[in-house]
């Protein structure tokens, strides 16, 4: 079993106020941030995510598109590597996760003695269900990001 979601709030969607002041005021476009920015300063929201019944994350605010990124890169690094890890800059937690016999066990560096793990098919299809549904809130409310450099690279890892 596996829980991917997050909580959309609107003051999560920019969180820096000087950047907030500055692209009201006209001096930038959210179009002409690069994929870095949006991985660490915009669309942090609370997210759950669990694998079996271990929760990483609970209910803390993450940049969204950071955690989008680093869940399709998993699609791509499991099949080949067997393994793949998310991390983050806002804390020191990184998951580890492992592809065994069609099996995905993830362990967390906060709590090793405990792990979670769902099966293969089920991780992929909640990643990119997750990817799916990210991509829709962030282009439904700016629809200008359409064809952003950021969601074409995460559209191609989710197809991964």
């Amino acid at each position: 079993m596996i829980t991917l979601a997050f909580t959309p709030d609107d003051r999560g969607d920019i969180l820096n106020d000087t950047a907030r002041k500055s692209l009201s005021e006209g001096l930038f476009t959210i179009e002409s941030l690069t994929p870095t920015d949006f991985r660490y300063s915009y669309f942090v929201y609370p997210t759950l995510f669990s694998i079996g019944y271990m929760e990483f994350l609970p209910d803390a605010p993450v940049p969204v598109m950071d955690l989008m990124y680093c869940l399709g890169y998993s699609l791509r690094d499991l099949p080949r590597d067997g393994k793949s890890r998310i991390s983050f800059t806002e804390n020191s937690e990184t998951i580890h996760l492992v592809l065994s016999g069609g099996v995905v066990k993830a362990v967390s560096s906060a709590n090793p003695d405990r792990h979670g793990e769902c099966s293969a098919s089920e991780y992929y299809s909640a990643v990119r269900t997750f990817i799916d549904s990210g991509m829709r809130h962030i282009l439904g409310k700016y629809p200008q990001l359409d064809g952003h450099q950021a969601f074409s690279e995460l559209a191609e890892l989710a197809a991964t």
